[in-house]
């Protein structure tokens, strides 16, 4: 029956008014280092939370999936993953519940092991999100051991616009690819994420893993739009600068994250967009992948 199936998956691919997505099925490995070559740890890691803001919600599922992977970027094997749930302080939003399928009685007396959870992400010498910069902030509220590792976003680090593919979402990407999953549960997220960055893409022809693991290394600069004329606010947020409020020991200003060959640049349109030609007021500040993301810089 199976073999019927993908046959008749073949002629429809075959014809130019068919397309045809595939349930994306995990694998164990993707290729054997050569001899004596060099293996490192990666994990790929995502959670379901209360909400959005990390300061009010709480993690309630954590995956973190291993695999190896050499400096060129080839990956090698899939490990176990670590998965657990965690009982939240008050019922779920029912919002929340409809995303992820969770419900309040699955959670019940759930808690997340801390001391296992840090055995299986200390190995790593890299943890690999989509979208990093969520949850990033919530981890290391559950462990230090996150805040020492380094980090990479599978949904800003690759250049998925300039490879035709037009949204970031995983799930959109995924079915850009012919792959279709259970979104929003923690390691079905990992295992697709872990999928996408082994394929080629289209355009530049280097797989996804490759071309992240080349902006992870990238040092990148944070600018700082200190007491920037309220009245620019607007132009700001259109150039992706986000908000900084200042409560979390942080600058209170407007920021936007570049490469470094893109400072000079920004500099010149903030002082003369922003300032009116005055270049003081801003501040720069050197981001790796080790603080990237975090909500602590």
């Amino acid at each position: 029956m199976t073999d019927d199936l993908e046959n008749a998956a073949k002629v429809l691919e075959a014809s130019p008014n068919y397309q045809i997505q595939r349930r994306l099925v995990p694998k164990d490995s993707y290729g054997e280092p050569d001899p004596n070559e060099e293996v490192l740890v990666g994990i790929i890691l995502d959670t379901e939370t209360t909400g959005f803001d990390p300061e009010h919600d709480s993690v309630i599922e954590i995956a973190a999936l291993p695999f190896t992977f050499s400096r060129d970027g080839r990956l090698f094997s899939v490990g176990t993953a670590f998965q657990a749930l965690q009982e939240p302080l008050a019922p779920l939003d029912p919002e929340i519940s409809k995303v992820t399928g969770l419900k309040d009685e699955d959670l019940a007396g759930q808690t997340i092991d801390i001391a296992a959870l840090e055995a299986a992400i200390e190995p790593a010498v890299l943890i690999i999100a989509h979208h990093a910069a969520f949850d990033r902030p919530f981890v290391e509220r559950l462990s230090k051991v996150f805040q020492e590792k380094a980090w990479a976003c599978s949904m800003n680090d690759i250049a998925w616009k300039e490879e035709g593919v037009t949204s970031r979402k995983l799930e959109w990407i995924a079915l850009t690819f012919g792959l279709f999953f259970k979104a929003h549960r923690a390691l079905q997220d990992c295992q697709a994420v872990l999928e996408l960055l082994s394929l080629t893409l289209p355009i530049s022809g280097r797989t996804g893993f490759a071309q992240l693991l080349e902006a992870a290394r990238m040092p990148t600069k944070r600018l700082w739009a200190v007491n920037s004329p309220y009245e620019r606010k607007d132009a700001l947020k259109r150039c992706g600068y986000r908000w900084s409020g200042g409560e979390d020991g942080r600058l209170r200003a407007w920021y936007r994250d570049v490469s470094e060959e893109h400072v000079e640049d920004e500099v010149e349109w903030l002082t003369s967009e922003i300032y009116s030609g005055r270049g003081d007021w801003i501040d720069i500040t050197n981001i790796t992948a080790f603080a990237r993301y975090s909500g602590r810089v």
